[in-house]
């Protein structure tokens, strides 16, 4: 199996150009807006595969390639809000062209990366475009959700603008999902929600798996794997 490249941006573009590059890309090749499905939008634009797995609080996501197959890592999490900003910052990773091989750890973070990923899911002109002073709880709630972002990252993002938060945003101290829960109780149980939640295997790659176990090429050990599910019951 192989996965296409990523292809690299040129040397010395800003982060908020190719974020705002990245964003037409992605928003192209997705039905809803594409932070509903961060995860199956990157796959279907770029064609590399995104797994969502259970891992340590040490790991939060990370893009690997390897030959000729390039994918991203993402922790399981039910803080989908979270886990939107590492995976677009892994994919800020592959589009400046810096992914590391397998088996070779990151000597430092890499700040062009972060900022690739801030502006990608809260770009510079939508946050000006808000009166920040006379948002309420309700509204600051919708906008959390609609951006797929928590209210510290808003925060960070805010700050490094020089844009004050505004005293909805200041006070929502109880963290993002008690936000989110208390202005809309029903939020939970809308599939965004669960996005991270379960473990995700890329389509192809599983299709491949289960065409092996038929062709006996493979024993369904990696297959039983990846359903979470014993290899007796399958």
């Amino acid at each position: 199996m192989s996965t296409r490249s990523v292809p690299a941006i040129a040397p010395g573009t800003p982060p908020d150009a190719a974020a705002a590059e990245a964003a037409v890309g992605l928003e192209a090749n997705s039905p809803d807006p594409f932070i509903y499905d961060l995860p199956a939008a990157i796959e279907h634009t770029y064609g590399i595969g995104v797994f969502v797995v259970g891992e340590g609080p040490a790991f939060d996501a990370r893009a690997m390639a390897i030959s000729k197959v390039t994918y991203v890592v993402v922790r399981g999490t039910g803080a989908w809000y979270q886990a939107n900003l590492v995976l677009a910052r892994e994919l800020g990773e592959l589009v400046q062209g810096r992914q590391p091989s397998i088996g070779r750890r990151r000597t430092s973070s890499d700040s062009w990366s972060t900022d690739f990923a801030y502006s990608l899911l809260l770009p510079e002109a939508v946050l000006r475009s808000i009166n920040w002073n006379r948002q309420t709880p309700r509204e600051l709630a919708d906008f959390l959700w609609e951006a797929g972002v928590s209210a510290k990252g808003l925060t960070h993002r805010l700050k490094s603008l020089d844009i004050q938060p505004g005293p909805a945003l200041v006070h929502a101290d109880e963290g993002t999902l008690q936000l989110l829960v208390w202005q809309n109780p029903e939020c939970l149980s809308h599939p965004r929600a669960r996005a991270y939640r379960a473990p995700r295997i890329p389509y192809n790659l599983f299709n491949a798996h289960l065409k092996g176990m038929r062709e006996g090429r493979v024993d369904g050990t990696s297959l039983a794997w990846m359903l979470d599910t014993p290899l007796s019951e399958l």
